[in-house]
Parts: structure tokens; sequence; C-alpha cells
């Protein structure tokens, strides 16, 4: 019961309880693990933006490519493996881009 209760110094001045400075100390550590929590999120999501970014560049790129290698192409079969091959690498972008979620 003793927690609960106000100390004095010889002077008469209150100190803080032990439970009131355990509480203190708690409550600081948890303010602590809540910045740590927020800043691991917004690098994560750094990462993820910049991973995305980077994968829609270089699907725009590849579309690009299948496009020009298509029209200089005069075998139909040609245009639907370009098209095959660049699926492929976007779909193998887009696991990178969820990997870095991760």
């Amino acid at each position: 019961m003793s927690d609960f209760l106000p100390t004095t110094t010889t002077d008469g001045a209150l100190l803080p309880s032990r439970l009131a400075r355990r509480t203190r100390r708690e409550l600081e550590r948890r303010e602590a693990q809540a910045v740590v929590a927020r800043r691991a999120d917004a690098l994560r999501v750094d990462r993820i933006a910049e991973t995305a970014s980077r994968a829609q560049g270089a699907v725009a790129y590849l579309s690009t490519l299948e496009l020009v290698h298509a029209q200089g192409a005069h075998n139909p079969l040609t245009e639907a493996r370009l098209r095959q091959i660049t699926d492929t690498a976007a779909l193998g972008l887009s696991k990178v881009v969820l990997d870095a979620g991760s």
C-alpha cells in the first residue's frame, strides 16, 4: 500500500512513489517502441515505393521494346512470343515489388 502514497523529503517536498516511477518508465518505454515502429513502417513504405517505381519504369521500357520489335517483325507468331516474354518479365517484377513489402 505504501507504493501508492507519495513520500516526502526532510524539507517536506513530495517525491514520486515507486508506482509512479514505474508507471512513468513503462509509459516512456511504450512511447519509444511506438516511435521505432512508426519509423520502421515509414522505411518499409519508402522501400516498396522505390521498388515499385523502378519496376514500373522497367515494364514501360520492356513494353516499348516489345512494340518496336513486333512492328519490325512480319511473322504473326513473333508478336505473341514477344508479348509472352514481356508479360513473364512483368510478372517477375511484380514479385520483386511484393517481396519488397515483406
